[in-house]
């Protein structure tokens, strides 16, 4: 190999570490779900439209975490140090008539490692799972007018911290009504999955309302719009018979 060839292998080896650990930090990040985050000023936090308690297992992702990998990393050290099955070799020493009482060994080391290593991936997904949809929790949502240009909207969920948050416009964000009155379904442009804001109990602009105007004043935040996002939750008249 000539110098320079030498000279150039290791310049591009010595960029190497810090492409492993950016190539890393990527993966990670979509693993757990985080997601680009703007910071906020003072200004844009006099705008608090929505404030709520995110749904249970959002508040207690990490201590659920927990538990279910000291939960799966116990089932796999289960099956791999304690799996056994009686022992071939003595079956057949003893014969087909023989009763004799059975001595227990390890199964073959590669169906123990199946096993725990298959308790073990499904632990980690379900972390991972948990960690993902605790970033879809809306916790908090500032609303920012502009005079010539759509609101911008700044959405903070149990990933950000007090002073940062996903910076979006008006115009980008679609509702949808959830599952019942306390929970309305938010929708990003150009972004993947949803977020879900838990009504029950939240506070709109600073106080704390009924569950039926907490909808509303969402719907008219968003939309401008108060009734049509009620028509999927009103029945129609009782038919007497």
């Amino acid at each position: 190999m000539s110098l320079t060839a030498t000279v150039r292998w290791l310049s591009a080896l010595q960029f190497l570490p810090s492409r492993m650990w950016s190539a890393f930090g990527t993966w990670s990040r979509r693993l757990l779900g985080r997601q680009p985050s703007t910071l906020l000023d003072a200004a844009t936090k006099r705008h608090l439209v929505y404030e709520g308690k995110p749904v249970w297992w959002a508040r207690w992702t990490w201590p659920l975490v927990g538990m279910d990998l000291f939960l799966c990393s116990s089932m796999a050290e289960t099956a791999w140090n304690h799996w056994t099955w009686p022992d071939p070799a003595q079956k057949e020493l003893a014969g087909e008539d023989a009763h004799v009482q059975p001595n227990y060994v390890l199964r073959p080391a590669w169906q123990r490692f199946a096993l725990a290593a298959g308790q073990f991936a499904v632990g980690l997904g379900f972390a991972s799972a948990l960690v993902r949809l605790r970033g879809r929790a809306v916790r908090r949502v500032y609303i920012v007018p502009s005079p010539s240009h759509s609101a911008q909207v700044f959405i903070q969920t149990p990933v950000h911290g007090a002073s940062s948050g996903i910076r979006t416009t008006l115009g980008e964000c679609r509702l949808s009504p959830g599952r019942d009155m306390s929970e309305v379904i938010l929708r990003l442009r150009g972004r993947e999955g949803e977020y879900w804001m838990e009504l029950r109990g939240a506070r709109i602009r600073g106080q704390e309302v009924p569950l039926e105007r907490a909808n509303a004043e969402i719907w008219e935040a968003f939309t401008g719009k108060k009734a049509a996002a009620m028509q999927r939750w009103k029945s129609g008249p009782v038919l007497q018979g």
